[in-house]
Parts: structure tokens; sequence; C-alpha cells
């Protein structure tokens, strides 16, 4: 436990200088390691590795689901990666929860609502998936993507810059 609170502080003194050059200073660490704007090697692979391969992922899990503001966080998930092509999928026998994430790409062609169609046809009730469209700033899918869903009913947009960032502080 203790290599993970050392990781968060090295995090954490790294993300304040980092805010106090942000002004005059474009560097970004995950750049230079990796390429910043993989979705699934570097963004997806970060939350995945988070929620299912440390000592405290229950707990990081538990945080994950507050944050979202998901009604059902004390429910036992499975967590995958890559489900179907959906980039993180939260499962248990009851409620799915997609997680699309979203850094520089665009949306593909009915993308949203192909993944909620999949789990439909997986037997799990209209009322119990959960889309989450994760963006740097919370920005919307397309109309394309989302074809007959509602944005704020069946899809909530969140951040890394806001619910990701707060539920990092949290961890």
């Amino acid at each position: 436990m203790n290599n993970y609170l050392l990781f968060f502080e090295k995090i954490k003194i790294i993300y304040d200088k980092y805010q106090s050059y942000e002004d005059i200073n474009d560097f970004n660490i995950f750049s230079v390691m990796f390429k910043e704007h993989d979705e699934v090697n570097l963004h997806s692979k970060f939350l995945y590795e988070m929620l299912t391969n440390t000592n405290l992922s229950k707990e990081f899990l538990r945080l994950f689901l507050k944050i979202l503001d998901f009604k059902y966080f004390e429910e036992e998930f499975v967590v995958i990666k890559e489900y179907k092509n959906i980039d993180l999928v939260l499962k248990n026998k009851e409620k799915v929860i997609i997680i699309e994430n979203k850094i520089y790409a665009y949306d593909q062609e009915e993308q949203l609502f192909k993944y909620y169609n999949k789990i439909i046809s997986e037997n799990y009730k209209k009322e119990n998936i959960f889309i989450y469209y994760l963006t740097l700033d919370g920005r919307e899918p397309s109309l394309n993507s989302i074809q007959n869903l509602v944005i704020g009913k069946d899809i909530r947009c969140i951040s890394y810059k806001e619910e990701i960032l707060e539920w990092i502080k949290h961890c």
C-alpha cells in the first residue's frame, strides 16, 4: 500500500509543478513517454489497471463509481477492457456501465448506439445500461454516434479534467 501512496504523491508533485508552468510550458509527460493520443494503450489501459490490478482496486473502483455518481457502487462489478470493441465495460449480472474513451479520435458511425445494442443483445434491461462518454473536456458525442439515445438520460458526458482528476485525487 505504501508504494501506491508514494506513486500518487509523486503524481501530485508532477501535477502541481505542471500547473505552475502551464502558462509558459506545454510539456506533457505522457507525450514523452507514450503516444498521448493513444486511447487504448495509454488512457483506457491506465483506467483498467487502476480498477483491476492493484491491491487497492476494489477501493479505487468504489471511488470511481462514486465520482461518476453511480448509485449502485456497493455492488460487485467485473471490469473488462476492449469488450466487443468497447473501451471499458463494468458489469455484473444486472447492470452494465459502458465507458467510451475519446481523446482525439472522432466517433465512428452509430458507435455508441451499436455498443448499446450489443449490450441489449446480452439480455440486459435498458434501464440497467449506463453509458459514459469520457473525453478530455467533457464534450458530447456526435448525433450520428448516438442515434436515438439521449444525452443526459442514456449517455453522461464526463472528462479527464474533472471526474478523472477528482477520482485520482481521491485515490
